[in-house]
């Protein structure tokens, strides 16, 4: 690869970030990149030029510029530079997935996990290997391995540091997650993320956060989880931990306990399953939702408890934009409503919709990740 920013000034390094993710954003021509960016001439035709040699961006179209007798040349970010594969472990859930770096998804396989331990990585190492073997004709080089799980990790160290789904034996090694995957993969960068925040980050370059200043990302599954959106911006807190939602607490009528307890999946299968006088699982739950009125009474009773949730943060951080994920969508309208009713009466009411993109919001989430890394190894690469 070519020595893109040894020796560099910072500003040179700066300017090859903007022309990046201008470029990222949408086909540019050179005079628009130059135009938009205060560049002279021959410095943005050196960065393009050294872009386009070591080949992260290419030609996108020639165009005509009508009665002038010149061509206009738009730049694009090039789709075969590299493969990026994201692993999103959510839900008792795991999804590899194969991107480019268009962000289109070329394939994707998703496996049920019955515990998050160290078998279970194992066979996520193997079916990522499987996933590019069978889908990478060209030998395109995979640039990165992004995971995202739920958790908190550490923004600074990328460390897994808390998860109280995951087996104890998954922290006895500093990085393990990160170490077991460079066995298979070698020198390939491999990054974590908490599963929400990518979703969050979908969402916002992709979703209905897409143009939102400021907003919250409420997902609502087997447990409880949060994205921030300041400024129209991602936002993590100091370490990545922003965003813990199921720890706001809600009085039972005896004592105070996490939101988690009342309204995750989880707590109504709980629910669901004392009623009913047998197990009720979480895929079972919606199903019952629709089919049994019961069942439907225990989740609306706890439709407020969101709704006061969001308004709470609705108040505290003057935020307008709810999207709810999760697979509290699959309850419909009725259940949105009822959220709704309850956050009616606050001086300023927030917009409170579901999510469209889904499970694709993680994938999108984590390989938008994945770029802004392989996009700081070329400005900075020495």
């Amino acid at each position: 690869m070519t020595n893109i920013g040894k020796n560099q000034t910072f500003s040179r390094v700066c300017n090859i970030e903007l022309v990046l993710n201008m470029i990222r954003e949408k086909p540019r021509s050179a005079s628009e990149l130059a135009s938009v960016l205060s560049l002279s001439n021959a410095t943005l035709s050196s960065i393009l030029k050294e872009l386009s040699d070591i080949g992260v961006i290419c030609v996108n179209e020639v165009t005509s510029i009508s009665g002038l007798g010149r061509k206009r040349v738009n730049y694009e970010i090039n789709r075969d530079y590299g493969l990026i594969l994201t692993i999103n472990i959510s839900n008792f859930h795991a999804q590899t997935s194969l991107v480019n770096m268009q962000q289109e998804i070329i394939a994707t396989n998703d496996m049920t996990i019955s515990q998050y331990d160290t078998s279970s990585f194992y066979q996520l190492i193997l079916e990522a290997e499987k996933i590019l073997r069978n889908n990478n004709p060209r030998n395109i080089p995979l640039r990165h391995i992004a995971i995202t799980l739920p958790g908190r990790v550490n923004s600074v160290t990328g460390e897994l540091m808390l998860s109280c789904q995951f087996d104890k034996e998954l922290f006895s090694e500093k990085h393990f997650i990160q170490n077991s995957f460079k066995k298979q993969f070698g020198d390939i960068p491999i990054s974590l993320a908490n599963d929400i925040n990518a979703s969050t980050v979908g969402e916002l370059r992709n979703g209905q956060l897409k143009g939102v200043k400021n907003a919250a990302f409420f997902n609502i599954d087997f447990g409880i989880g949060g994205g921030l959106v300041i400024d129209g911006k991602p936002y993590y807190g100091d370490l990545g931990y922003a965003g813990e939602f199921g720890l706001i607490k809600y009085f039972n009528g005896n004592e105070y306990e996490s939101i988690d307890e009342f309204v995750s999946i989880r707590a109504l299968c709980e629910k669901a399953s004392k009623i009913l006088n047998r197990e009720v699982k979480r895929d079972e739950l919606i199903e019952l939702y629709h089919e049994n009125e019961e069942v439907k009474k225990i989740v609306f009773e706890t439709a407020p408890i969101v709704g006061q949730s969001i308004g709470l943060i609705s108040n505290i951080l003057d935020i307008s934009t709810f999207i709810i994920s999760g697979r509290a969508v699959l309850f419909g309208d009725e259940y949105l409503n009822k959220i709704k009713e309850s956050t009616k009466n606050l001086a300023n009411a927030p917009v409170i919709k579901y999510s469209k993109l889904g499970k694709d919001a993680e994938i999108l989430g984590a390989s938008i990740f994945a770029i802004e890394e392989i996009f700081n190894q070329i400005k900075n690469n020495n």
